[in-house]
C-alpha cells in the first residue's frame, strides 16, 4: 500500500492465497470483511496503522502462520472471535478495549494494556 492511500476496507477474498510474510495496512482502513486474509500460508503478521477497526469473521480463515496482529494506534478494534487461534497475540500501544464478538451475538472482553507493547492473549473465556 502507499502512504497516502484513500482505501477504506479490505475485500472479501482480497488476498486470498498470497505468500507475503507480512503486511502493514494503512490507517485509512477501517473495515476487514470476510476470508479477505484466508489460506495465506506464509502470513505471519499484520500490522494495522489506524485508529479504529472492525475486523468480519474468518478474515484469517487458514492462515495458521499468523501469530502476531499489531495496532499501534488503535483507540478501537473491534475482532470476531473466529479469528482467533491459540497462537495469536494482539499487541497494542494505547490503553484500549478490544471487543471480540460472536457472531451474530456481541460479547466484550477486556483489553488490559499498561501503554506499552502489550500481549494480550486472543483466547476468550
Amino acid at each position: 500500500f502507499q502512504s497516502n492511500s484513500k482505501l477504506c476496507s479490505i475485500r472479501k477474498n482480497a488476498f486470498y492465497y498470497s505468500v507475503f510474510k507480512g503486511i502493514i495496512v494503512p490507517s485509512s482502513v477501517n473495515c476487514i470483511y470476510y476470508q479477505a486474509f484466508a489460506d495465506c500460508k506464509k502470513l505471519v503478521s499484520i500490522e494495522f496503522l489506524g485508529d479504529g477497526i472492525f475486523i468480519e469473521s474468518f478474515c484469517f480463515e487458514r492462515s495458521h502462520s499468523l501469530v502476531v496482529l499489531s495496532f499501534p494506534f488503535a483507540n478501537s478494534v473491534s475482532i470476531c472471535k473466529s479469528n482467533c487461534n491459540e497462537n495469536l497475540v494482539i499487541f497494542t500501544l494505547n490503553n484500549i478495549k478490544i471487543e471480540a464478538y460472536l457472531t451474530p451475538e456481541h460479547y466484550e472482553i477486556e483489553g488490559e494494556n499498561d501503554n506499552q507493547n502489550n500481549q494480550g492473549n486472543c483466547s476468550i473465556q
